[in-house]
């Protein structure tokens, strides 16, 4: 884990600029014939690396001990609202459940047919430390039992609910920051 930000003023700014960098980048990846493209194909094959490299940039965003995890986003919001402003609360729960659609239990409904039976592993988590950024042995195991299809589903689907949680908390952090609805300072 790295060094936390100075104040949650901090924390937001960081987390509005490197959002932003991240769609920047992700709009640099766009394909036009992504949707199109089929995992058998040589063309699916490199739409799905985009995607992973979509899930790794996106990972600062979901981490536990990452400075810009959103729910640590909503509480900075929550502290820079020094006059108790109802929208501010409503958009930092909001940050929040969308956070929440990314925990285990509900990984676990949405790609359920793609995990072994009774397995507790956040399919995400898998495959991005078992074989994108790290070599951890038993999460890569597990990524070996999916067929190339799942590890497709996996990267599209998670990508997809992440994408939308750091679009809507950058989009909020913003609006809040720019409107001066929250300050650093009370």
């Amino acid at each position: 884990m790295g060094k936390a930000p100075a104040t949650p003023w901090e924390r937001l700014v960081i987390f509005r600029e490197l959002a932003a960098e991240f769609f920047v980048a992700n709009a640099a990846l766009e394909d036009p014939d992504e949707p199109r493209a089929s995992i058998d194909s040589t063309r699916g094959q490199g739409v799905y690396w985009l995607q992973l490299f979509r899930l790794m940039m996106l990972r600062k965003f979901v981490a536990r001990d990452d400075q810009v995890q959103l729910p640590k986003v909503a509480d900075a919001l929550r502290a820079c609202n020094h006059d108790g402003n109802p929208d501010v609360t409503q958009w930092a729960e909001y940050i929040e459940s969308s956070f929440a659609g990314r925990e285990l239990a509900t990984m676990q409904a949405t790609l359920g047919a793609l995990l072994p039976e009774g397995d507790k592993h956040d399919p995400l988590e898998l495959m991005l430390y078992g074989r994108l950024l790290h070599a951890d042995a038993d999460k890569f195991r597990f990524t070996q039992g999916l067929y190339d299809f799942d590890r497709y589903v996996v990267a599209f689907v998670g990508s997809a609910e992440l994408q939308k949680a750091v679009e809507y908390a950058m989009i909020a952090v913003a609006r809040c920051m720019n409107d001066g609805i929250i300050r650093e300072h009370p």
